[in-house]
């Protein structure tokens, strides 16, 4: 049993909720931005304990919905996952954390869970050399990462705009082939570029509470009169039989398939 999934700098896979038709609704953006929270709490794959750019910490301020709604009723300002975009960038000493529980092969080749904040530390630290052999493998990146503006409607001049002002895009992108039933098998001792590799034990475990998760998002983007899609320009086209609107598909057999 092996760890054949890998990381890489730039995302694999997305979605966005375009919020635009909400821009002058600012309680309504609160609100879906604390149920978006809430399910990636429930869910376990999106749960954030540090966040430097919200001078968030959970240990000193409890959960993040409540946090940041208590500062929106004091300065009218809806941070939609801004403050992500630090990533692992230090900043006052602390760096954004957000854990998602993941399954993987441990060192002993056990199949183990835990929350894991750094994919690409964590393959490193069990494939080490294959890290010396392929670094550009073993980026470093979160399990899933939420993006989006920071909007102050008490003063617009404050806001932070990622796009086009006024449109409110929140992306949802994945950087880990760990989350899809079938990867390339890069760290394969023998690679076949025609050929991929079964990894639905570990994906079978993980990547329903991904799908659960970004059904709700879904589920609430559209009640909330927003828009949900597949970013396809996040999606790379290897992977795309295995992407929906919906998720990740686990139902899905490759076109072809190389034996364990």
């Amino acid at each position: 049993m092996k760890n054949r999934w890998v990381t890489y700098d730039d995302p694999i896979a997305g979605w966005v909720a375009d919020l635009s038709s909400l821009r002058n609704n600012a309680p309504a953006l609160m609100e879906w931005f604390q149920k978006v929270l809430e399910a990636g709490e429930m869910q376990e794959v999106f749960k954030v304990r540090q966040a430097p750019l919200a001078k968030y910490s959970w240990a000193k301020d409890g959960p993040l919905s409540q946090f940041l709604k208590r500062g929106f009723d004091e300065s009218r300002v809806v941070d939609l996952f801004h403050f992500s975009t630090s990533q692992f960038r230090m900043i006052d000493n602390s760096r954004f954390q957000v854990f998602a529980r993941m399954a993987y092969v441990d060192a002993d080749e056990q199949l183990v869970e835990s929350d894991v904040d750094d994919l690409g530390m964590l393959l490193r630290s069990l494939r080490p050399v294959e890290y010396q052999e392929s670094p550009g493998l073993f980026d470093r990146c979160v399990p899933l990462l939420i993006t989006g503006p920071k909007i102050d409607f008490n003063d617009p001049q404050h806001s932070i705009w990622p796009g086009r002002r006024d449109e409110i895009l929140v992306r949802f992108r994945i950087f880990s082939d760990i989350w899809f039933p079938w990867v390339s098998g890069y760290l394969e001792e023998v690679f076949d570029v025609d050929k991929m590799y079964d990894t639905r034990l570990l994906a079978e475990r993980h990547t329903p509470r991904l799908n659960r998760f970004l059904s709700s998002v879904s589920t609430t983007t559209k009640a909330m009169g927003g828009t949900w899609q597949l970013d396809e320009d996040d999606s790379r086209t290897i992977l795309q039989f295995m992407v929906s609107t919906e998720g990740i598909r686990l139902d899905v057999e490759p076109p072809q398939l190389k034996s364990p």
